[in-house]
């Protein structure tokens, strides 16, 4: 009985110092090269919605500036709508939004990886030859109340590849203006 305490403490342990790890990472620099009090965002696709997820609860804790002057596409926008109150747009902003999809990652032996563990964010990011990442179904993504209510009534929402880049006009309806 002790040895399965012991291994229930270690696994417990396991799981909770890659927890402390991932909240350690500083996603706002991995995901968008910002290190700046700062941070411009002229290139971001998207990608795991709980990294954007916890960049923003970074940015928000050092209350950095977002500027967005080019693409942000999806778990971007998700990331902006998080930190609207310190995100502006440019003209020049290409805020994209779809529908989410369910992927799943395997290895080059055909072993599924957890997408939820950091180690495995990167070889999402950019597959590794052998590496292959399937879609599945798709999902309403939370892109926050506003923009949701917004893309459901003027359809928006595109349920395939396919995504929706606001007009500057749009996107002035969720995020000031830069100066």
């Amino acid at each position: 009985m002790r040895k399965l305490w012991v291994l229930i403490f270690l696994v417990t342990l396991s799981a909770s110092a890659q927890a402390e790890a991932t909240a350690r990472k500083d996603w706002v620099s991995y995901l968008f090269k910002c290190t700046g009090k700062t941070c411009t965002i002229n290139e971001n696709g998207g990608g795991l919605l709980w990294t954007f997820e916890l960049a923003a609860k970074q940015a928000l804790a050092r209350k950095l500036k977002v500027r967005i002057n080019g693409k942000c596409s999806s778990g971007c926008v998700v990331f902006a709508s998080r930190v609207w109150k310190y995100a502006c747009v440019t003209p020049n902003a290409k805020m994209g939004v779809h529908k989410g999809r369910y992927v799943q990652l395997f290895d080059p032996a055909g072993v599924q990886l957890d997408l939820g563990i950091e180690s495995n964010v990167e070889k999402y990011m950019s597959p590794p030859q052998g590496y292959r990442v399937v879609g599945l179904g798709y999902f309403d993504v939370d892109y926050g109340k506003d923009i949701n209510v917004w893309a459901k009534k003027h359809n928006k929402m595109p349920a395939s590849t396919d995504v929706y880049v606001m007009t500057h006009e749009e996107a002035l309806q969720f995020w000031r203006p830069c100066l």
